[in-house]
């Protein structure tokens, strides 16, 4: 990244998934297509460093569809990060979300809250 800039999450869909894992993740964040190019391997990690899974670039819309969004063909010219199967979570919990671009995870600003549930 430039300098002391850091990547700003901006919203995760969906925002939980079951203790037993297997919930791919949509990552929308500022700048994502400036740096897809810079940094080819983003990573995802839920919770600890234990919990780190794979995430590729993907095309999709600025925002997510909203519950009482009507259903149609939207543009999708944003870039944005799927992350792969989350892992499985030993509890139901709320932990921290959060992307790295270089692998390092110290190129975040922010995270978000990842529920598990049963």
């Amino acid at each position: 990244m430039r300098g002391e800039e850091r990547l700003k999450l901006l919203s995760i869909f969906p925002r939980a998934g079951p203790t037993y894992g297997s919930t791919k993740v949509v990552v929308r964040a500022e700048l994502l297509e400036d740096y897809a190019e810079i940094f080819p391997y983003p990573k995802c990690r839920f919770g600890n460093n234990h919990n780190i899974v794979e995430g590729t670039y993907i095309r999709c819309t600025k925002k997510p569809r909203g519950y009482y969004d009507r259903i149609k063909e939207e543009v999708k010219n944003y870039t944005c990060i799927l992350c792969e199967e989350s892992p499985a979570y030993y509890k139901e919990e709320i932990i921290n979300f959060h992307v790295s671009l270089n692998g390092k995870f110290d190129d975040i600003y922010t995270s978000l809250p990842y529920r598990y549930y049963e």
